[in-house]
Formats: structure tokens, C-alpha cells, sequence
């Protein structure tokens, strides 16, 4: 549900950016965080972060970190998400590939991306809500105006998922890893489905977390239902999944929202709030359009997260 009032999010207000462009209250945590993940500051010594453990968490960020440039905080265009120049995104085919039905184009990318190593992929209509209105720019340390290069006709999200096994090590540097090593992936998955859209002679903005929002793209794709949490869970793998996306001009048959009692569950459990270290999730029996920080987009019916 959307209230009438909706406004769609500035990225500078994301608590990354927050903290990139110096806010008082985000930044001093980010700094340790940041500090401990690049390994400027000694991470404590403990059972899930010793040498073996770090070392795996190294080399799963190795693409996101080194190719992409750091790209999760929600950075466009950089590394194998980049989509500004030809060399690195593919050339758009100038003759285009004509499918007999929508739903004959949805399935052969589907397909594709399925074979490039997405587990999960849905299309969604294109909806200029989710975009975000404004994108941080570093060195202006300011947001400026978010402008996509074509009108998209659908969005192609895809979900890699994350190691079961790497999640029950957390809180470890092993958890961390499974986290990094899907960032990694879900750059090299991205870029190949982009340019398989390119060589079909259509154009496209391939993304990770930045350019617009993923969890409304994931629910409206048919992929999962939004959560207490925050996030959305899909059937096969609950919340253990990254989610990468596609904008592009290609027409597709469009993929319808699914519900599988996610909403219902979360109304009476509440173990993830209770168990959250700095309870920051809801304890609210009822989402509500209201955000619960200046980070959280508010105008949609959710359980915002004081983060």
C-alpha cells in the first residue's frame, strides 16, 4: 500500500551516504565498520575472526571491492555495473531482435539469466516511484538529480542467494563472506544479462543497490513479500538473497506480486525484533506509512526500521 503523499527517496539520506558525507550521528560507527571491512583497523580477536576466517571474507569481496569499486553502498555505473561507457557495458546492436510475444521475450531472459547464475529472476513494470530522485555525489558531497538515459518499458530483478552456512556463523567474519562473495557475483551475473539485452539491440541500466529502490522491484517482480525486517522474503530462500536489477526498453510480460502469509506471520512473531542487538526492528504488531528515521522512506505501508 502507497499513501497519496509518497515522495520517492533522495539517496543522500541513505545512512551510508550519511555517514560519506560527514553526518555526526552515522558516521563515527561507519568509520569503525568501514575501518574493520577494509582492514585499516584490527578486528577483535575472537573464534569467526582469525586470519582463515578474514582471509575468505577478503577474497569474497575481491570483485565487489576491487572491479566495482566498492559499489554497495548504492555508487552507479561503477565496475561491471557500468552502463555509461560502451567499451565496458556492451554496445547497443543497432538492429534490433524482434520477439513473437512479451511472454516470449520474458522467458528467454529469464533463461539467460538463470544460465549466468541468477537463482531467482522476475520482471516488474517500470515505475518511476522506485527510482530514487537524487543520487550522493562524493565529491560534491551533495545529491544531484537521478536521470536515466531511456524511458524503460520493465525492470529484469534477479536474486542470488547467499550461503546457508556462512549466515549460521554469524555474527562472524564467515557470515560477512557469504555476504561478499554474492556482492561479487551479483556483478558478473548483472553484466552478463546486460549485454545479453545489448546484443538483442536494447538498451539497459544494470544496477545492485544503487539507481533505485530493490525491494519494491523484488515484490512487484513476483519474487517475495516485504517483512518485519525490512527486506523481502522469497519461498525458497527466506531473507538469505542479494538483489540485482535491470532497467531496459525491451518489452516483457510482466510478473504479478505474490503473498504466502509472510505479512500474517510477522504480525504476531516478533523474534527478530525482540533478538535485534540494537533494536532497531519494529516491534509494532502493525506496519504503518510512518518512517522511523530520516534513512527509512515513508508513504508505504511497512515496519520501518530505526536505522
Amino acid at each position: 500500500e502507497i499513501s497519496a503523499d509518497y515522495k520517492r527517496y533522495d539517496q543522500k539520506n541513505n545512512v551510508i551516504m550519511r555517514a560519506l558525507s560527514g553526518d555526526p550521528v552515522v558516521k563515527p560507527n561507519f568509520d569503525t565498520y568501514f575501518g574493520k571491512h577494509m582492514g585499516w583497523i584490527p578486528n577483535k580477536v575472537a573464534d569467526g575472526y582469525g586470519r582463515l576466517e578474514e582471509a575468505m571474507k577478503t577474497g569474497a569481496f575481491a570483485i565487489e571491492d576491487g572491479l566495482n569499486g566498492y559499489h554497495a553502498p548504492g555508487f552507479a555505473s561503477k565496475g561491471l555495473y557500468e552502463w555509461k561507457e560502451p567499451q565496458i557495458s556492451g554496445v547497443v546492436n543497432p538492429e534490433k531482435y524482434t520477439f513473437d510475444t512479451p511472454e516470449a521475450a520474458s522467458k528467454a531472459v529469464k533463461r539467460a539469466a538463470k544460465f549466468y547464475g541468477a537463482d531467482l529472476v522476475g520482471i516488474a513494470p517500470y515505475d518511476e516511484r522506485w527510482v530514487l530522485s537524487r543520487v550522493f555525489n562524493i565529491e560534491k558531497n551533495d545529491s544531484v538529480p537521478n536521470v536515466l538515459p531511456f524511458e524503460p518499458k520493465s525492470v529484469i530483478v534477479m536474486a542470488l542467494q547467499m550461503s546457508y552456512d556462512g549466515f549460521q556463523a554469524a555474527p562472524t567474519s564467515l557470515e560477512l563472506a557469504s555476504a561478499g562473495n554474492i556482492y561479487s557475483s551479483m556483478g558478473v551475473v548483472v553484466s552478463k544479462v546486460s549485454h545479453f539485452v545489448r546484443a538483442l539491440g536494447y538498451q539497459t541500466v544494470p544496477c545492485g543497490n544503487d539507481t533505485a529502490l530493490s525491494v519494491p522491484l523484488a515484490i512487484h517482480a513476483g519474487l517475495g513479500e516485504l517483512s518485519r525486517i525490512g527486506i523481502a522474503i522469497t519461498p525458497e530462500f527466506g531473507p538469505r538473497q542479494r538483489f540485482c536489477k535491470i532497467f531496459t526498453d525491451l518489452p516483457l510480460a510482466v510478473d504479478k506480486p505474490i503473498t504466502f502469509g509472510v505479512k500474517e506471520f510477522c504480525m504476531t512473531c516478533k523474534k527478530c525484533a525482540d533478538a535485534c542487538p540494537s533494536q532497531a526492528i519494529s516491534h509494532d504488531k502493525e506496519p504503518s506509512f510512518q518512517a522511523a528515521t530520516i534513512s527509512t522512506s515513508g508513504g508505504v505501508k511497512k515496519w520501518a526500521a530505526n536505522a
